[in-house]
């Protein structure tokens, strides 16, 4: 009767908790779990019990506090699941995540088996100019990607674990969808820093192609900027290209209420930045190639994508006012939602390819994923090794975080199919280029076991 009475008293406590959603729903339901615990013991020794507190011991406290707690966790547990549908939703895709990772056949295509791209060398019956960034440093980069030492792992680990229990009442999350963290936000920044000052200490390398790439990515070549249907690929792109999607001064000055016609202007838009001056494409093809939970998207389809997450926004890394008008910044008509559960990352790779040669610009910008670019590389550059220039990397080595790298994709007919190659004599490297420092430790360390 007991421990009926506590579950229900916790349930009572919770609903409103849950109902109300907020980031301080967690952290305050296990206070108030803690200090209803301690009541309810208190009072089952004296009335249940006719015992003094005093006199019990704290072994026979210990029982009672674990008896009791773990009543108040059901109910909290129940009145999350009643009455939020944010935890509901969150339940249901950790649920979901778990079947992906074990099920999923996101990786499984043979290359070998693919065209050779060589197949059309010389013999291309199109072009189209590809720039793709990386997306800054995420939580799920920081907690499992970070240091290998124990216990900075474990401390990341906890950490993001513990940002997680925190968000459950939120349709936020450390782990689904990462956002970027405060150091992805720097790394995009940082890109941004690049494309304004270049050529500033490019001397050594420019060419005529990184000039044109360049001025592609600030928007004085006709371009279009993709982005995944993930929280990180969209604010890197938002934020390393702040300088091209800028609204203009005169958009900036207008007032929301200046609009009679439905409350949407060139400014803000009841309180909200807009105004931009170019747009960005949601395309669900880029959706990350991986079984983890992080590669799953939050956003539904046909929805353009958030831009906080899990404390830190880009409102916040660019200093503004207001959050930004998600709805006109983002064309969100190509994102399908989720990647297929039993498709695989080639149908996405290939879908991108048809997209990007149908497009009426010469340059396709893309904030996308390290492994969907590796998968790409491996699929579209050319069967053998690749002996110099910066495409040597591209086959073995992430890019980057808040790496930038252009080339150019060419499309040609074999047997009556399209067949696509990824040009490695064409490869400029506008910032970062590819992580190839455990390739190279690699190469060391076989080179000093055959001299030995």
């Amino acid at each position: 009767a007991s421990l009926r009475r506590a579950s229900r008293s916790a349930f009572c406590a919770m609903a409103p908790l849950g109902m109300r959603s907020s980031s301080l729903a967690a952290p305050g339901l296990l206070l108030l779990s803690l200090a209803m615990c301690y009541v309810a013991i208190m009072n089952y020794i004296r009335i249940e019990l006719s015992r003094d507190p005093a006199d019990v011991s704290y072994s026979e406290i210990a029982v009672f506090v674990k008896t009791f707690l773990r009543a108040m966790t059901l109910g909290a547990a129940l009145a999350y699941s009643l009455h939020s549908r944010e935890f509901r939703a969150k339940m249901f895709m950790m649920g979901y995540g778990a079947v992906v990772m074990v099920l999923t056949s996101d990786m499984k295509w043979s290359k070998s088996e693919l065209p050779n791209p060589d197949g059309i060398k010389g013999k291309a019956t199109g072009s189209k100019r590809i720039i793709f960034i990386r997306h800054g440093e995420s939580l799920w980069n920081e907690a499992f990607n970070g240091s290998k030492m124990p216990h900075k792992f474990l401390y990341q680990t906890a950490k993001a674990l513990v940002g997680e229990f925190v968000l459950l009442p939120e349709a936020d999350s450390v782990l689904i969808d990462s956002p970027l963290n405060h150091l992805g936000f720097s790394q995009a920044k940082q890109l941004a820093r690049a494309i304004g000052q270049y050529p500033r200490g490019r001397q050594h390398d420019q060419s005529p192609q990184l000039d044109r790439d360049v001025a592609a990515l600030r928007g004085q070549v006709s371009s279009l900027i993709t982005c995944s249907n993930l929280r990180r690929a969209a604010q890197t792109a938002v934020v390393a290209l702040w300088q091209r999607l800028e609204p203009t001064p005169a958009a900036r000055s207008k007032e929301s209420d200046d609009d009679e016609e439905g409350g949407k202007v060139h400014g803000k838009v009841h309180g909200k930045v807009g105004g931009f001056s170019d747009i960005v494409k949601v395309l669900s093809c880029l959706q990350e190639v991986s079984r983890n939970v992080d590669a799953m998207a939050l956003t539904p389809a046909s929805r353009p994508v958030e831009l906080q997450g899990a404390g830190s926004s880009v409102r916040d890394s660019l200093g503004l006012e207001g959050d930004l008008d998600v709805d006109e910044l983002f064309d969100s008509s190509s994102n399908t939602g989720n990647k297929r559960l039993f498709g695989t990352g080639l149908v996405r790779l290939n879908a991108f390819c048809d997209f990007a040669l149908n497009q009426q610009e010469e340059v396709i910008i893309v904030a996308g994923h390290s492994l969907w670019f590796k998968h790409f590389f491996n699929t579209y550059l050319p069967r053998g090794k690749i002996d110099s220039g910066p495409a040597v990397d591209a086959k073995d080595c992430k890019m980057k975080n808040g790496g930038c790298v252009a080339f150019t994709l060419e499309r040609g007919s074999v047997n009556g199919s399209y067949v696509y190659r990824a040009d490695p004599d064409s490869f400029t490297v506008v910032e970062g280029g590819f992580d190839n420092k455990k390739k190279y430790l690699k190469a060391m360390k076989e080179k000093a076991k055959k001299n030995q």
